[in-house]
Order: C-alpha cells, then sequence, then structure tokens
C-alpha cells in the first residue's frame, strides 16, 4: 500500500507534466465514460503533485479533495444514466452511437487531437511569460486546449463537463501560481464543485428523457416483465369485456 503514493511522489516535474498531457488527451478522445472520468482524476492528482512544488506545504491537497468530490459526483450521475441504459436492448450501443451525443467518430476527434498538439508545440515560443516557469506554461496550455476540444466534440453534458474541468485545471495551474493562497484554492475548490454539481444535473435532465422516449418508442415490453403481465391482463380483459357485449347484443336480435 505504500508503494502506490511513494511512486507519485517520486515523479519528476518532467513526468508530470507528461502524465498531464496524456491523461488530457484520453477525456479529449475517449467515448467510455470510466476511463474518461479516470482520467479526470488522476489528472486532479498530477496538477496537485506539480503545484505542490511551488506552494506551501498542503495548500495543493484543497485542489486534489475538490476535483475527487467533483469526480464522485459525476461518477454518481454517470452510474444513474448507465443503469437506466441497462434496462434496454442495447441500450449502451444506441447511446454510443447516438449522433445527438457524440457528433464526432473516433477517427475525427484523434485527428483534432494531432492538430491541436501541433498547434500547441509552437506556442510557448511565441508567448514567452517570463513570470511562470515553462515545465507549468505547457502542461497549462495542452489543458486549456484538451478541454476546449472536450467541449467542442461533444453534446453530452456529462462529458462536457469533464472538459470544462480540464480546461478550469489549465488556468488553475498558472493563476494559482500568480495568486497562491488558502482562500484563493477555496474558492476555486469551490468553483470545481459547482462545474461538477452543474454538469450532473444537466446530464440527467438530457438524458434521462431522451431514454424514456426509447423505451416507448422503440422497444417491446420483456415478456417476463411485470408490465408484460399487466398489459395482458388488460387485454384479457378488455377481450372479455367485448365478448360480452357481442353476446348481449346477440340475444336481443330477434329470430
Amino acid at each position: 500500500m505504500n508503494g502506490f503514493p511513494e511512486f507519485f511522489a517520486s515523479l519528476s516535474m518532467l513526468q508530470l507534466g507528461v502524465g498531464i498531457a496524456i491523461t488530457a488527451g484520453v477525456v479529449a478522445i475517449v467515448m467510455d465514460w470510466r476511463l474518461a472520468l479516470f482520467g479526470v482524476l488522476i489528472q486532479y492528482l498530477l496538477v496537485s503533485l506539480l503545484l505542490d512544488t511551488e506552494l506551501p506545504t498542503g495548500l495543493a491537497m484543497v485542489k486534489l479533495v475538490a476535483g475527487s468530490v467533483s469526480c464522485l459526483t459525476l461518477y454518481w450521475t454517470a452510474r444513474r444514466i448507465e443503469f437506466a441504459l441497462d434496462q434496454m436492448e442495447d441500450g449502451r450501443r444506441w447511446f454510443n452511437s447516438n449522433r445527438d451525443i457524440y457528433p464526432m467518430g473516433l477517427p475525427f476527434r484523434f485527428l483534432a487531437l494531432i492538430f491541436t498538439a501541433l498547434l500547441l508545440f509552437t506556442l510557448p515560443d511565441r508567448f514567452s511569460l517570463t513570470a511562470f516557469p515553462r515545465i507549468f506554461l505547457i502542461p497549462s496550455f495542452w489543458l486549456l486546449a484538451m478541454g476546449l476540444l472536450t467541449i467542442i466534440l461533444t453534446r453530452d453534458p456529462l462529458k462536457t463537463g469533464m472538459g470544462l474541468l480540464t480546461f478550469q485545471n489549465g488556468f488553475e495551474l498558472l493563476y494559482t501560481l500568480a495568486e497562491p493562497g488558502l482562500l484563493v484554492l477555496g474558492l476555486l475548490g469551490i468553483g470545481t464543485i459547482l462545474v461538477g454539481l452543474v454538469a450532473s444535473y444537466l446530464a440527467v435532465a438530457r438524458h434521462l428523457p431522451l431514454i424514456e422516449a426509447r423505451q416507448a418508442t422503440g422497444e417491446a415490453v420483456d415478456p417476463h416483465s411485470p408490465e408484460a403481465l399487466q398489459q395482458a391482463v388488460e387485454a384479457l380483459n378488455q377481450g372479455t369485456t367485448s365478448g360480452a357485449t357481442e353476446l348481449s347484443v346477440a340475444e336481443e336480435i330477434p329470430t
């Protein structure tokens, strides 16, 4: 158990920057919410470790705690949506192939990631900010770009929330160095939690009505479900009532 924290504590600043770049890229291009959300959580850990090299001891933990709370909120929401999808036949396949949610396919997202990386490769030389170390500038620019790319390439509020959190990490990576302090970190942490709450609410408000409409119009009822039994009983009652009506009408007709 002690090896896991020691591994992260032993990472160099360059390794932390590479890890941040990888996690942000994963969030931008993958469709699986588990992998994307895990990338956001690891991203918060790596950004906190990178900030811990410049901030007073312990202050970076505020960011890690706020990010973890936000990720837990998004996880609960995603599980709720997934539970609703599991009630449908091929629900996850329909959800992932829905162009109203993911308008761009994986090849397009990957190409967008490559072009963005090529563009960002020259930015630190053009925008030299002497107040910030270069090891902070490159991850910050990358997080900002990957956050915007994630937001552009999806219509899913849950994935948009992950993009906003990634963008916010890039902003806070530089702003926290300019204004270090517990109050600033606390306010930024509150903003992080609010982003997670708003994204969770919008995801539930958007996806659950779509899933319910799909269930109502696109799928037959499971013959072993209680709904199927209720429909069968109602159909039997209607048939019995109709047969009794026809019999009474036939008796009233004179022979």
